[in-house]
């Protein structure tokens, strides 16, 4: 069985993914970004561009949250997107230089490929 974590904002985006989950019978562990108690910890966590959905005052938060939601000696793995900067969002400006200094104290090192 798999287990998704769902991070989602959207009232509407939630049940619909709820219907999704369950005609596919997958276990779901709905949990929000900015209350992560009681949610499991896992090895790794797969960020596909949330980071850009979160205001610049947010992405501290995301960092820590996301590094709580990890077990000791697991993997952050996220795809960056957009890579332009710009004003406005979401979808906000990413790169490296705006992860690197929100990891460095969670995460031993950081890589672009």
């Amino acid at each position: 069985m798999m287990m998704i974590v769902v991070h989602l904002l959207v009232p509407t985006a939630v049940i619909k993914a709820r219907g999704t989950i369950e005609s596919n019978k997958i276990s779901n562990d709905q949990a929000a970004v900015i209350e992560p108690a009681g949610v499991p910890h896992f090895d790794a966590i797969f960020d596909h561009t949330f980071f850009c959905l979160f205001p610049p005052s947010w992405r501290r938060l995301w960092a820590t949250r996301t590094a709580a939601l990890i077990k000791p000696g697991g993997m952050l793995i996220t795809l960056m997107g957009p890579l332009t900067m710009h004003r406005g969002g979401p979808q906000f400006s990413a790169s490296v230089e705006l992860y690197r200094p929100l990891l460095k104290d969670e995460f031993d090192e950081t890589r672009k490929w």
